[in-house]
C-alpha cells in the first residue's frame, strides 16, 4: 500500500511522519532498526530504548493511489504535525525526501566532524571503502566511534562533535607546551 505512514509515541505523543511504497514493509523495516539500536532518529531510537515497542502506535495516515504525490504529501503531513521539531515529533530532517531504492542514506565524517559525503546506504559505503563495521559506528551507543578512521551518522550537518580526544602536555610549571590527538604520539615527544 502506497502512502503516508505515523509512528507515534503513547507517553508523550510525539511523532515521526514517513512514506512508502510499501508501508507494512517499511514499518517492519523502522521497527527492525529501532530493535537493533540503529534508527536514523536518534530521539525515536531514545523513546524506544526507555519505554519499549509497547509505547509505539503505528497508523496510516493517508492511502495513494500512485506515488507521484508521496514526498508532496508527506511534507504536507511534517509540516501539519511539525513532526521535525523535537518538541512535537522525531523526523531528523525539515523536508521530506524521496529514497527509491528502500535504503536509508547515511552521512560520512571526518574524525574531526567535518562533512565529507553522503552515500546512498551502508551497503554501498562499506564496498567502496572496504569497511566492515559503520553499523557498529552508528550504534546510539558508540555516538563518536570511528569506523575506518571516519565517523558516520543517519543525518546531515556540516560539523558534528568531533571524535577526537586532545591530551595537553604542560612543563612541571604548569606551561602548556602542545597538544595531541593520540597517546603514540605523546610517546614519540
Amino acid at each position: 500500500m502506497i502512502g503516508i505512514y505515523k509512528i507515534t509515541t503513547k507517553h508523550n505523543n510525539k511523532i515521526y511522519i514517513g512514506s512508502s511504497d510499501n508501508i507494512d514493509k517499511r514499518l517492519n523495516c523502522h521497527l527492525s532498526r529501532l530493535k537493533k539500536n540503529v534508527h536514523h532518529s536518534a530521539y525515536l531510537q531514545a523513546a524506544y530504548n526507555k519505554h519499549g515497542k509497547k509505547n509505539l502506535e503505528f497508523s496510516i495516515i493517508e492511502v495513494l493511489l500512485d506515488n507521484n504525490d508521496k514526498i508532496i504529501k508527506e511534507q504536507f503531513w511534517m509540516d501539519y504535525f511539525k513532526s521535525y521539531n523535537k518538541n512535537f515529533g522525531y523526523n531528523m530532517s525539515k523536508t521530506a525526501s524521496c529514497n527509491t531504492t528502500g535504503k536509508i542514506k547515511i552521512y560520512q565524517y571526518n574524525a574531526e566532524g567535518f562533512y565529507i559525503k553522503e552515500w546512498e546506504s551502508i551497503e554501498e559505503a562499506k564496498k567502496i571503502l572496504d569497511l566492515s563495521s559503520i553499523p557498529a559506528a552508528l550504534s546510539k551507543k558508540n555516538t563518536h566511534k570511528l569506523s575506518g578512521n571516519f565517523q558516520w551518522k543517519y543525518y546531515k550537518k556540516e560539523k558534528i562533535k568531533s571524535a577526537l580526544k586532545l591530551y595537553c602536555c604542560y612543563n612541571l610549571k604548569g606551561i602548556f607546551v602542545k597538544s595531541f590527538y593520540k597517546i603514540e604520539e605523546i610517546k614519540k615527544f
